[in-house]
């Protein structure tokens, strides 16, 4: 990573890389970096794809560091409670988070928006 960094700051525009080559470096094939880049790109996929992607993320929520799965995940995961046929998929890795935290957290940045979880009616998985 070192080297690619210096070879970015080198004044020749010839020497540095291009970010195709910077994908390929071994950093960004963590599976926490290559879930953090899925979460970017989810709002581009339909419910199907979404779904599979949010049951494997359970996996990657438990190599995340807790900072970035309050903050990072949830806030996206969040984001389908507004969907409510995607609650069912997305209540695994949310409780997959609140396991991590504890009852402050979980009060503050959890609780507020999970609430609109408890007052859902359909679709059934979630009753």
């Amino acid at each position: 990573m070192r080297d690619y960094v210096k070879m970015l700051l080198h004044p020749d525009p010839n020497v540095r890389p291009d970010p195709h080559e910077l994908l390929k470096l071994s950093y960004f094939q963590d599976p926490g970096v290559s879930a953090l880049q899925s979460l970017d790109e989810l709002r581009q996929l339909d419910n199907l794809a979404r779904s599979r992607f949010y049951k494997n993320l359970r996996v990657s929520i438990r190599i995340l560091p807790k900072r970035i799965n309050l903050h990072r995940v949830y806030s996206q995961l969040s984001e389908e409670f507004a969907n409510p046929t995607m609650v069912p998929f997305v209540l695994p890795p949310i409780l997959e988070i609140v396991d991590k935290i504890d009852r402050d957290e979980f009060t503050t940045f959890i609780l507020p928006s999970f609430q609109k979880v408890l007052c859902i009616k359909e679709p059934v998985q979630v009753t």
